[in-house]
């Protein structure tokens, strides 16, 4: 059985791994078809796993925080048949804590993130708790399923200003890039009356457009656009899909009064962000939301929608092998890894 091990920055190894044996019970055996280069294994590979991802990461581990698969038997409690495809979601969660007991398991007070605080989904067959499968159809696109645990957070998000509000209104996306341009797709199926979308980058503009954004801009040119009529242009939500170090300042600034920013992810560099939007958000009495992680239903919510055959895939993919080439191409090239793309893991002994 092959896995793929970072041992080191910048050191992959593709190395021999025992087969689980599924003793637990509850583990259910998949055979690992596909699964994407998330955000969290680009850190392991360059060094930069910091406290506010794992505090207790070690080298060595295998990548990989979710998954494609095919189920290999079936399981003990007859939820899953041999053959089945399933998701395998990153987020492994005790199912014992207050959050976990009332459906908050995103919050799990125990929770670990598959690929980084334990070892991951890159390696010919992964046993897993049952609970972290989702069925997915037969039909759904592998491009669009290894993106379906990266999704899902959108998905809490916008659910999460729809309940802060009741409804979502207006939506803004700052950050257009593949997650960004995800949200526009999103937005619609909930309910926004428009959609907006900001980005440094012009061709990430262009494809916000194209997925429906009544307005997509330079951050700048939207903000002077709404401030010149706040009252019927500004976004109620306003989701953060960037780690752009002004990003969230352009959201406090463009979000209208009483609304609600719903931050995704940490942003990057060392520049300070509070002073520059905490005045706004005390004279516009704002709602300030984080979001790192989904839970099961939100995962589910996704799989659901992407299945739908009007759900496009937007990202260009290029394909590593489960191989010691592949592996080789994973520690010299991760340096080089343009942005605009998506990396994926293929096992190539699987169909």
């Amino acid at each position: 059985m092959k896995a793929l091990f970072a041992t080191a920055p910048w050191t992959v190894e593709c190395r021999d791994n025992a087969e689980p044996t599924g003793s637990n019970p509850s583990a259910v055996r998949v055979g690992f078809e596909t699964g994407l280069v998330a955000a969290g294994t680009l850190r392991i590979l360059r060094g930069k796993i910091t406290d506010a991802v794992s505090k207790n990461f070690t080298y060595p581990i295998i990548l990989g925080a979710s998954g494609l698969g095919r189920v290999m038997d079936d399981s003990a409690d007859g939820q899953f048949r041999a053959g089945d495809r399933v998701a395998i979601n990153n987020v492994v969660t005790c199912g014992q804590c207050r959050f976990c007991l009332s459906g908050r398991d995103n919050l799990c007070a125990n929770g670990q993130l598959s690929g980084i605080d334990l070892d991951g989904t890159f390696r010919d067959v992964v046993a897993v708790a049952g609970k972290r499968l989702i069925r997915v159809p037969d039909t759904l696109d592998h491009r669009l399923g290894v993106m379906g645990t990266e999704i899902a957070v959108l998905v809490r998000a916008l659910r999460l200003g729809r309940a802060e509000l009741g409804n979502v209104g207006r939506v803004a996306v700052v950050g257009a890039g593949s997650l960004g341009a995800h949200a526009v797709q999103l937005a619609r199926h909930f309910d926004a009356e428009t959609v907006y979308a900001a980005d440094v980058d012009e061709s990430r503009v262009e494809i916000a457009r194209t997925l429906g954004a009544s307005l997509a801009a330079t951050p700048e040119v939207l903000a002077d656009w709404i401030d010149e009529d706040p009252l019927t242009r500004a976004p109620n939500v306003t989701l953060v899909v960037t780690d752009h170090p002004d990003a969230i300042s352009t959201a406090i600034r463009i979000t209208a009064a009483r609304g609600c920013v719903v931050c995704i992810g940490l942003p990057d560099g060392d520049r300070g962000i509070l002073k520059a939007f905490y005045p706004n958000v005390i004279k516009k009495e704002l709602t300030l939301r984080g979001c790192y992680a989904k839970s099961a239903d939100d995962l589910a919510r996704t799989f659901a929608l992407i299945s739908d055959s009007t759900y496009r895939v937007i990202e260009d993919f290029v394909e590593i092998p489960l191989s010691a080439e592949g592996a080789e191409f994973m520690s010299k090239e991760a340096v080089n890894w343009p942005d605009g793309k998506r990396y994926v893991i293929r096992n190539v002994s699987r169909p």
